[in-house]
């Protein structure tokens, strides 16, 4: 619940609000997405399944998850079908 009236549900979107202004506050530049991808690139560098990490991020498709590991594409290839980097 919001903590001022109109009292309603918090979204997501407002508790991303919150998280960026929260890391702002204390000098970083990033927002709750960064946070995300970041777990998520953690998770895959520590061995974690693509399925795995579509689980602990409550995705619901695992395009979903792809979107957050497009960065380490050759991980993400290194961990699916097991290839050497």
């Amino acid at each position: 619940m919001t903590l001022q009236p109109p009292y309603r549900p918090t979204t997501a979107n407002m508790i991303g609000q919150h998280i960026t202004k929260a890391m702002r506050k204390v000098g970083l530049n990033a927002t709750a997405y960064w946070l995300r991808h970041t777990y998520a690139q953690n998770l895959l560098e520590a061995g974690a399944s693509i399925f795995e990490i579509k689980e602990m991020l409550g995705h619901d498709n695992i395009e979903s998850t792809q979107r957050y590991l497009h960065v380490h594409t050759q991980l993400m290839r290194q961990v699916l079908f097991d290839e050497t980097i």
